[in-house]
Formats: structure tokens, sequence, C-alpha cells
């Protein structure tokens, strides 16, 4: 990709939302056309409603709960830009200028136009000011402390029990929200964040031995197993740059129309863009 180039992958349709979960290295934005939404990303918990935007970087976790009924569309694409849309600051409620921009990348054919409108979308809403509306209970407000005690037990290890012990609450309960919230259990998710870091960890210049001895896994064949597992490409491939990433785990399907992005359309003349990219 050139400079600031934006690379579409997919766009999917879906009609009412079941339990779904990703741990991707491409970008995911996600616009929500009518009902509610409640979403995970990584360790906040947010309720959308139209028409929002939800942006989700490469690495990220999020996890649609299977209770909600909404009609949302999800646009997978790859970006070498570094957009700043931290895990507190990526949720827009579009206005009429941006919703139509939203609804142009969804009616439009050509993938070179998709791209162009794609790539003013993000730029528009880099400058705005995000309003995620996160869920604050009980749940939510345990669950998040669950992320940020595993986070500091990273380099180290934590069993569900000790989680549960500092939380103050019973192991049942604490594996019932990681249920609700995530779709997996509690180790799973603790694993995962781990190898999260592993891939910061290999991507700085860490060997996998090194790494697996650093976020202190019994041994690196179990941490490979695990890599493996979690991402889909083995340790030593990502480590090489190597990109041959397929769907994490396990990923309940929910009824979609997946368009690809169209290749095989030629680039159009700057005189048949559409006015509103020119």
């Amino acid at each position: 990709m050139s400079e600031n180039s934006i690379k579409m992958v997919s766009i999917s349709n879906s009609i009412n939302s079941f339990n779904i979960s990703h741990n991707t290295l491409d970008w995911q934005m996600l616009y929500l056309h009518s009902g509610t939404l409640t979403i995970t990303v990584n360790s906040s918990i947010y309720l959308l409603s139209p028409p929002n935007l939800l942006f989700i970087s490469p690495n990220d976790f999020y996890y649609i709960n299977q209770n909600n009924s909404a009609q949302y569309t999800t646009v997978q694409f790859k970006s070498n830009h570094l957009y700043d849309f931290s895990s507190t600051d990526k949720i827009f409620a579009l206005d009429s200028t941006l919703i139509d921009l939203a609804d142009a990348l969804l009616t439009e054919q050509d993938q070179f136009q998709q791209e162009l409108i794609l790539q003013l979308l993000l730029n528009k809403c880099s400058k705005l000011d995000s309003n995620p509306t996160a869920l604050k209970d009980e749940k939510t407000r345990i669950f998040s402390k669950a992320i940020i005690i595993m986070e500091r037990y990273i380099t180290s290890t934590i069993t569900v029990d000790d989680l549960a012990k500092m939380l103050r609450v019973s192991i049942s309960y604490l594996k019932r929200i990681f249920w609700k919230f995530t779709g997996i259990g509690v180790h799973e998710y603790y694993l995962m964040l781990k190898i999260n870091k592993a891939k910061q960890l290999l991507l700085s210049g860490y060997s996998i031995t090194r790494t697996a001895k650093v976020l202190r896994f019994s041994s690196q064949p179990y941490f490979s197993t695990t890599f493996k597992r979690v991402t889909g490409i083995s340790a030593k491939a990502f480590s090489k740059g190597i990109d041959t990433y397929t769907s994490p785990r396990r990923q309940l399907q929910q009824p979609t129309t997946t368009k690809p992005a169209n290749t095989s359309v030629p680039s159009p003349h700057r005189s048949d863009l559409p006015d509103y990219l020119l």
C-alpha cells in the first residue's frame, strides 16, 4: 500500500446479531442502522444506537452478544495509517454529512471509490470528539476491574481463583460475567491478553523463547501452541511478518451477506468521482 492508503477487504450486512468474537489484524468499521447493540471492546462494554459508527483497531478484541437485535454493517479494511481511535475514543454519532458518506460507502460498487470514501470518512471522524455510551452497572465494573488486574499480571501469573478473591466475588459469578461479555472463559481471555502482549514483544525483536519466558508460559511449545490457537498464525511466521492470518479460535457465525472488495474494476478518472469526493 502507498503512504496513508486504504485497502478494502469485505463488507458484511447483518440483520440479527448472534454471538461473534474477533481478534483481528485488520481494521473493522461497524455502522449501526437500526435497533440497539451491546458490544464489548477490550475492557469496556458499550451501548450503540443509530446512527452510531464504531471503529475497531487491529488486535482489539470485540464481542457482540446474541441477545441483541439490530441491523448493522461491518466494513473490514487495511490501513497503513495509525488512526488515533483508542479503546475509549472510537464511537461516533453521525451527522447528515457523515451519514451520506457512510451510506455512499455501502452502496458504491467500485473498489477505488469505496476506498476514497472510506478514507474521507476516517479523516473526518478522526477530527471529531467521540461519544461512547459505556455501561456502568455492577457486572461491567467488575469486568473492567478484572481486565485491569489481568493486564497488571500480564508478565506473571494469576489464577481464576486469585482473580475472584481480589474482586471479592465468587468464581462462578466471575465466569458468568466473562461469558456474558466475551463469550469465552476467564482463563482464555487472560491467555488472549498475554498473546496480544506477545505480539508486541515479537514485533519489537524479542525471540520466541524470550517472549515465552517473559510472559511466564510453562514452556515454549505451550506458548507456540497457544499463539497459533489464538491468532491462527504461528509465532515464527508472525515474527517474520508473514501475512497468513486466519480467523482465531472458534467463531460462531451469524446470518450475513458478505461482499468481497471488487479488485477487477479499473480505477476511475477524477472526473468520474462523486461530488462529495471532489
